[in-house]
């Protein structure tokens, strides 16, 4: 009997075998009459490009660690937030287990994963994210955790948190700005641009006026500059006062943000309340080779600003030779 299932399970194998060889051969003969021609036809049987992989997880679920809901005992809240801060890891673990709640709050309003953020505690904010305490929970003054890794500058606990759904719009504590003017006005580049990947407002205004562009611009930031030209902020966009970032540039000196502004198309004759252009802040800080870049791109030296000086008589007032030289000769 084992034996004719062993011839029978030969067989069957050498026809499978067969089959296959056939096939192929039948598939090749298909494929060299679909080549035959002045134009080849495209391969029904081509395989579909296969679907991209999805990204890594920079901090991926732990599916060892148990799950389970605060039992609302404050003890056990204080004992862990007490562990965590003077770093027993172990005592830690053993108040969760316990029930202690990730989510609870200090004396103070200020969450477990907030203080961990903010003290810088690394292995203290992937304890509790992995242990999904609550990315987006509020502090009683309104702080968040993206706030402090924001203030803290931490691009690693930023992806951490955005990871778990964070959000990328709020305030910065104390200061009135959001994440993303504090990060441009302090030339966060890293965070910024993180920011602006995860959908911040790049034409969001600053309580002053000014936008993020101008601001940038104004403190020579060119990287952020570019990232936000790039994300399509309005190079033309201007504060209060009708200063633009093209003034900005202009007046400091800017070259390289002068050129990557006029590439986007800003517009070189653009002018402020006090009708000032960008080529009256470079005359008026003798700025040579903006002067000359302004004037190669078009800009007008005869405009006037509302106290009548053209660029060249604000050169020739502050006496920049070289300046006044080369508006004179236009």
């Amino acid at each position: 009997m084992s034996m004719c299932k062993t011839v029978a399970l030969s067989s069957g194998m050498l026809c499978s075998l067969l089959f296959s060889t056939s096939l192929y051969a039948a598939t090749a003969n298909v494929n060299n009459m679909m080549a035959t021609g002045n134009v080849a036809v495209e391969n029904p049987t081509a395989q579909a490009p296969a679907a991209p992989a999805r990204p890594t997880m920079l901090l991926p679920y732990d599916h060892t660690i148990r799950l389970r809901a605060p039992i609302r005992n404050p003890t056990y809240d204080k004992n862990l937030l007490v562990s965590l801060q003077s770093n027993y890891m172990l005592e830690a673990e053993r108040w969760y287990s316990e029930g202690a709640d990730v989510n609870s709050l200090d004396s103070q309003g200020r969450s477990l994963l907030y203080l961990s953020i903010f003290s810088n505690r690394l292995e203290h904010v992937k304890f509790l994210l992995l242990r999904r305490a609550n990315v987006n929970q509020r502090n009683e003054d309104g702080t968040t955790p993206m706030g402090a890794a924001v203030l803290r500058g931490s691009v690693q606990i930023m992806q951490y948190l955005f990871e778990r759904n964070a959000s990328p719009i709020g305030k910065i504590e104390n200061s009135g700005e959001s994440y993303l003017q504090y990060a441009v006005k302090r030339g966060l580049t890293d965070v910024a641009q993180l920011l602006m990947d995860k959908g911040a407002d790049i034409n969001e205004r600053y309580p002053t006026g000014e936008t993020l562009l101008q601001v940038a611009v104004g403190n020579g930031a060119e990287m952020i500059a570019y990232q936000l030209m790039m994300k399509g902020a309005d190079v033309d966009a201007a504060g209060s006062d009708g200063v633009t970032p093209l003034h900005e540039a202009a007046a400091k000196g800017y070259v390289n943000l002068a050129k990557l502004l006029l590439q986007r198309k800003a517009n070189v004759n653009a002018v402020t309340r006090k009708n000032w252009s960008p080529l009256h802040h470079a005359a008026r800080f003798g700025h040579y080779d903006m002067v000359r870049l302004l004037l190669s791109r078009g800009a007008d030296p005869t405009i006037r600003n509302t106290d009548g000086k053209s660029p060249l008589g604000l050169a020739r007032q502050l006496q920049h030779i070289n300046v006044s030289e080369l508006l004179s000769s236009r």
